[in-house]
C-alpha cells in the first residue's frame, strides 16, 4: 500500500476513515488551523508542521487507518503562500510515517490543478 499520496478532488468526497478540518479553532478534537504568515521568519513553517504533526499523532493514537487532509493554510482562503506551504506540509507528512505505523495512508486532498502541481513538485523534491 502506498502511504502517502496525493489527490486531486473535493476532500468532503473521500473515503477514509478520519479528514482533518482547518476552519475553526474552536471546533472539536481533530480540527486544526494553519498559523498566520506573517513574512515567513516568524516561526510559520515550524508552527505549520506542528499542525501536521499534531494531526498525525492523534490519528495513530485513535488508530486511524487513512486521514485526508486538505492543503493547511494554502487552500481556498489560503493564509501561506502555497509554493511554502507544500513542501513542510510533505516534509511533516513523511517524516512522520517514517517512524510510525498509524495512519497507515494520508491522501493529501487538493482542490484544484495549482494547489495538485505545487504538492507534486515537493513530493518529487522531498523522494529520493
Amino acid at each position: 500500500m502506498i502511504r502517502f499520496k496525493l489527490q486531486l478532488g473535493d476532500i468532503t468526497t473521500m473515503e477514509t476513515d478520519a479528514i482533518v478540518n482547518s476552519t475553526d479553532t474552536t471546533m472539536l478534537d481533530g480540527h486544526t488551523v494553519a498559523p498566520t504568515w506573517l513574512d515567513g521568519a516568524q516561526g510559520e513553517r515550524e508552527a505549520l508542521s506542528s499542525c501536521y504533526e499534531n494531526a498525525l499523532r492523534l490519528a495513530e493514537v485513535r488508530r486511524v487507518s487513512t486521514l485526508a487532509f486538505p492543503s493547511l493554510g494554502a487552500g481556498r482562503q489560503p493564509q501561506i503562500p502555497l509554493e511554502e506551504a507544500a513542501p513542510v506540509a510533505v516534509g511533516a507528512i513523511l517524516n512522520f510515517l517514517e517512524s510510525h505505523d498509524y495512519p497507515n495512508q494520508v491522501v493529501m486532498v487538493c482542490y484544484d490543478t495549482d494547489t495538485f502541481l505545487a504538492y507534486q513538485r515537493a513530493l518529487k523534491a522531498a523522494l529520493p
